[in-house]
């Protein structure tokens, strides 16, 4: 899944998923993001992603969810990667904007405007994030 910048500053958020297995085609689905959200998400992955330093120690486990995410803009690319972050923290925010943009793409119609919502308290939520807001 990701957020891209079309023509004339508009956004689209595009997932593609396998039906079963990696073995039949993907299915493809995409969903426009209104200018002023589709900015906002794009300078959270940013800020985020800047912020990104990998401890000398793997986190992972048996169980949960890995998590990676990246950032591509005019020749920069900034990738970080977490397992199962707690609630409450800027990467488990993070995971969680994911998945309502994940949510967005897959519902269409009246149904965004709840999602559209949870996505722009999410947003704003990290943007506050006083160690994401020294990053300019």
């Amino acid at each position: 899944m990701w957020v891209r910048r079309e023509a004339e500053g508009a956004f689209s958020v595009l997932m593609s998923q396998a039906e079963r297995n990696m073995s039949i085609p993907a299915r493809d689905s995409r969903s426009d993001l209104a200018a002023e959200l589709g900015q906002s998400v794009c300078e959270v992955w940013r800020r985020v992603l800047s912020r990104t330093r990998y401890s000398e120690e793997r986190n992972f486990g048996c169980d949960g969810v890995d998590y990676h995410f990246a950032y591509w803009a005019r020749g920069i690319v900034m990738e970080g990667r977490t397992w199962s972050p707690p609630d409450g923290t800027v990467p488990g925010m993070l995971a969680a904007l994911s998945q309502s943009l994940r949510d967005y793409v897959q519902n269409t119609g009246q149904a965004n405007e709840p999602i559209m919502e949870r996505i722009k308290q999410q947003a704003a939520w990290l943007l506050a994030h006083e160690e994401l807001k020294k990053v300019k």
